[in-house]
Parts: C-alpha cells; structure tokens; sequence
C-alpha cells in the first residue's frame, strides 16, 4: 500500500526538505533537517486545513505540523483558538489525503488507509515558547515524568494516528522521529 502512494505522489509532486517545508512566511525556519518530504499544503490546496508535511518511510506515514509563534499562548482565548487550529489540521489532513488517493483510485476505501501507521508531530519554537505558561507547565510535567502534549492532539494517539508527539523544534532536529 504504501509503495502505491509514493509511486502516485512522487509522479504528481515534488519532494523538498523539511528545512524549506518548516519556513514561515517570514522566512524564519524551524528545522534544519535535510530530510526529503512533500510539501502538504501544497498537495491538499486551500480546500483543507492541513499539516505542512508529509514524510514517508517503508511503512510509515508522518504528517508534520510546524508552528513558528511569537507565543505559543498569551492569553486563554489565544491558546484555545491554537489548539483549535492544530486539531482541525490532524484530522482534515487525514480527511484531505484519503480523499485524494479515492479519487486517485490509489486505495478503494478508507479502510485500507486507516490500515497504515500514521504518526502526527507538531514542532514548535523552542525559543519563541519558553517564557509562555504552556511551556513553564510542558517543561514542569516533564520534569515530573509526566507526558504532556502542548497542543491537546494526544487525543488522537490509537484513534487516528499511532503516534502522536509535539515537542521543541531544538529536540525535534536531535531526534530520529524522521
């Protein structure tokens, strides 16, 4: 199944690295990993909230989500709307891309694309988060060996994704997720 998809997206989009998939509008980048992935947006379009990235191993979909915020939270309503934000991008992303492999006659149901492992990681700015609440408290309950998921898509581990993680984009670029 997964061999059917790359073979589909790879006649149909470019690969990029996830250094230039994680640039924001202003050009500030939140990885410096060379690592090679689609450009999400750019398959979905505008119809669809959805991650910014794609990435796909032998047996692995990761979709990827970059947030590059002056504050990850200044106020309640703020944080609320960010969680929000996050939320709806993991589940239409999934939304979006078995629609376009249906219509693509890549699988014949959704079935067969909740069949594959799916992994959701949100990356964030380490240094634009660490004088926020969210992260005073992320930091604190890591600290306490608690696990913590700063935008609230833990909901999502077993359900839709297999793996759910949102974690620093200073520990996302040490790790091997991806």
């Amino acid at each position: 199944m997964i061999n059917r998809i790359i073979q589909y997206l790879s006649k149909k989009y470019d690969l990029d690295t996830l250094e230039n998939i994680s640039k924001d509008d202003d050009k500030n980048i939140l990885t410096s990993k060379q690592k090679m992935a689609y450009n999400f947006d750019d398959i979905i379009g505008s119809k669809y909230k959805s991650c910014d990235a794609l990435y796909i191993d032998n047996e692995t979909l990761t979709f990827i989500e970059f947030k590059n915020r002056t504050s990850i939270c200044k106020n309640k309503n703020e944080r609320k709307c960010l969680r929000c934000d996050i939320r709806l991008k993991a589940l239409e992303s999934l939304l979006a891309f078995g629609e376009l492999l249906l219509n693509a006659n890549v699988i014949s149901n959704l079935c067969e694309l909740s069949m594959i492992k799916k992994n959701l990681i949100v990356v964030y700015s380490y240094n634009k988060s660490k004088s926020s609440s969210y992260y005073n408290y992320r930091l604190k309950s890591k600290l306490e060996g608690n696990s913590y998921f700063i935008f609230n898509v833990d909901r999502y581990k077993g359900i839709l994704y297999d793996n759910v993680i949102s974690l620093p984009d200073n520990e996302f670029d040490d790790s091997d997720l991806v």
